[in-house]
């Protein structure tokens, strides 16, 4: 499966941006327009936290979305909105905190 994937210093950014913004519009997709598989992802996490585990793949269910990749267009162009952090950045502030936590 495919999904977008958005760090959520993106998403507080895009919506304290909504507050100012001059629009009509009431609803914006928030994404980076950029699909990243599961199997991607596993394999980031395991990059960043410095593991190995296995990556098993199963079949998809007939009922479920393989691709969900957003149109983040109206959100560029009304908010000013674009995503600052990468993928893998985001995995790597999430595991610091995720450690840090851990250790406290």
């Amino acid at each position: 499966m495919v999904r977008d994937y958005l760090y959520i210093d993106d998403v507080v950014d895009a919506i304290i941006a909504s507050f100012t913004a001059r629009t009509s519009s009431m609803v914006f997709n928030l994404g980076t327009g950029v699909g990243t598989s599961l199997e991607q992802l596993a394999h980031l996490i395991n990059e960043v936290t410095g593991q190995e585990n296995e990556v098993v793949r199963r079949g998809v269910g007939v009922s479920l979305i393989t691709t969900n990749v957003l149109d983040v267009s109206r959100a560029r162009a009304e908010l000013g909105y674009e995503p600052r952090v990468q993928l893998k950045d985001g995995l790597a502030a999430t595991w610091r905190k995720l450690q840090a936590a851990t250790r406290s």
